[in-house]
């Protein structure tokens, strides 16, 4: 009887050791790093636009909330684009068991967001400086048919998210509208306003680190498009002048695959913009646009507009534009940039734009995405 016990302890021993061997081999390679080391930047041909006179400068001050279910409207006072931003979504700030250990602050704290499709893919996270987040696919075309952007549907998200909050049993109607979301899980997220597309490999991408971006080591981050998993992290420094830069915390991605960040410069009032690239397993990064003055106090975000081509950086109440093309060929001029200031002390956290070239705005306090009424 003893023998035979000790036969299959043997037997199973081997069994579960390999099985175990597996596990750890999954979970170690779940998310693949890459260390680029420290790269140089290459500051040949940099472009340098002197936008301050023709500009203005937008100083933060005192945020203004949003209390009520109707629709915003925000428009140009002053710039040579004009714009007109009206809500197409409100959505939820509450939310219960919308993830582990998902508290409410992560739904009401959105810090960027991005269209493909008919997908917008919203980044929200903690407002407590734990780093974590997580990313809420909403599905437009169903919540068209639902009709959650007419005045009387209009509120209908927040209320779904304060039933669910509550533990109230939900309508037929909220199940439908519950069918358009898709949470992903928690991850490490840093400050969380750098969410977009490389449109070349389909990937969704982020820059991860500490919410103040206070390291030199800048994590990139690959996204599968529909686990909301990361896949891939690039860490690499950058050096510019002999000095690491830190606070990397904005990031765009154009058509070819090449990425763009901003860091601003010692003043505050000015950015340096750089464009990075992956060339034979390696990155090279080039700084390629110096500009003066900035849209106002706090950069939250760059975009780019792959239907029209143009970068975009944006802070709250701000936004500027400039051709990419012209930024590639190096003849950029002045009479090329774009600007708009608007009527609005909103806080600006995301800027992104559909197929059609039409523009998007993620505004906070309470979280709502605004639509352009033209390109």
């Amino acid at each position: 009887m003893i023998n035979e016990n000790i036969k299959k302890r043997t037997f199973f021993l081997p069994l579960f050791f390999i099985f175990f061997i597996f596990l750890i081999f999954t979970i170690i390679n779940e998310v693949s790093a890459s260390d680029m080391g420290t790269i140089t930047v290459n500051t040949t041909g940099v472009i340098k636009l002197d936008n301050k006179n023709v500009s203005n400068f937008v100083i933060a001050k005192t945020y203004s909330y949003k209390k009520n279910h109707k629709k915003t409207n925000i428009k140009t006072k002053k710039g040579n684009k004009n714009y007109t931003y009206v809500t197409k979504y409100l959505l939820p700030i509450k939310w219960k068991n919308g993830g582990k250990n998902v508290k409410t602050e992560y739904w009401y704290n959105c810090q960027s967001f991005v269209i493909s499709g008919k997908y917008i893919y919203v980044l929200t996270s903690s407002g407590y400086g734990n780093n974590k987040g997580f990313i809420i696919r909403y599905d437009s075309k169903l919540l068209d048919k639902l009709k959650l952007s007419s005045s009387k549907g209009l509120k209908d998200l927040r209320i779904l998210g304060n039933s669910l909050e509550n533990g109230k049993k939900l309508s037929k109607r909220q199940k439908s509208i519950l069918k358009a979301l898709k949470i992903g899980p928690i991850i490490n997220v840093g400050h969380g306003q750098s969410l977009c597309i490389n449109p070349k490999d389909k990937h969704l991408y982020l820059l991860q680190g500490n919410s103040n971006h206070t390291s030199t080591r800048i994590k990139m981050v690959k996204i599968n498009m529909q686990t909301f998993k990361p896949l891939k992290t690039f860490e690499f420094r950058v050096k510019l002048k002999n000095k690491l830069l830190n606070k990397v915390k904005n990031l765009a991605f154009d058509k070819k695959g090449n990425f763009y960040f901003n860091i601003k410069n010692n003043n505050g009032t000015s950015s340096f913009i750089f464009k990075g690239s992956f060339i034979e397993e390696k990155l090279e990064i080039k700084l390629v646009l110096k500009l003066f003055q900035n849209p106002g106090t706090y950069i939250q975000g760059i975009a780019i507009n792959h239907k029209l081509n143009k970068f975009y950086i944006f802070s709250d109440g701000a936004i500027y534009a400039i051709p990419l093309i012209k930024l590639y060929k190096r003849n950029l001029k002045i009479s090329d940039f774009e600007w708009s200031i608007f009527n609005t002390k909103r806080e600006f956290q995301g800027l992104s734009f559909d197929n059609f070239g039409r523009s998007y705005l993620l505004l906070i306090r309470g979280s709502e995405i605004l639509k352009s009424t033209s390109i």
